[in-house]
């Protein structure tokens, strides 16, 4: 879809919230801002880090145009907005590879969307909601 869609960031910032204080989110991985775990997509975020929400939003601007490029280079189906912006605010959260296939197998709800099967993604999605170090539910995850 090409530039950063508002959408997609209003929904990252819904689910994720603003922090700025890094916290460990649950999982053992130390998050600030907006669900930032990298500053620059480079150095891990550590205990005791501060960020302004000027910083927050030019981190996850940087990450979601990481998130959008996989996007777009993984989806050949055709795409609604709403469903653009719902990919976003997913695979912000879980990680590129589930769309692209790299690092891991590719989620099985992509290769449904792109064979036409709409209907079967919203039961895919529902299969990333427990953390991936704990097993354990989190409602963030669930909102998506």
């Amino acid at each position: 879809m090409g530039d950063i869609i508002q959408a997609g960031l209003d929904l990252v910032k819904k689910w994720e919230g603003f922090y700025a204080n890094a916290y460990d989110d649950g999982e053992g991985i130390w998050t600030i801002g907006y669900g930032t775990v990298r500053w620059d997509m480079k150095t891990p975020v550590k205990k005791g880090e501060t960020i302004t929400k000027e910083e927050a939003e030019r981190q996850l601007i940087k990450e979601m145009q990481r998130v959008e490029d996989a996007i777009d280079a993984t989806i050949t189906a055709p795409i609604t907005a709403n469903e653009y912006a719902s990919f976003c605010a997913i695979f912000y959260n879980i990680g590129t590879g589930w769309c692209t296939g790299k690092g891991h197998p590719q989620a099985t709800f992509i290769k449904n969307f792109n064979r036409g099967r709409k209907d079967l993604v919203p039961a895919g999605m529902l299969k990333f909601t427990r953390g991936a170090n704990s097993g354990k539910v989190y409602q963030g995850l669930l909102n998506r």
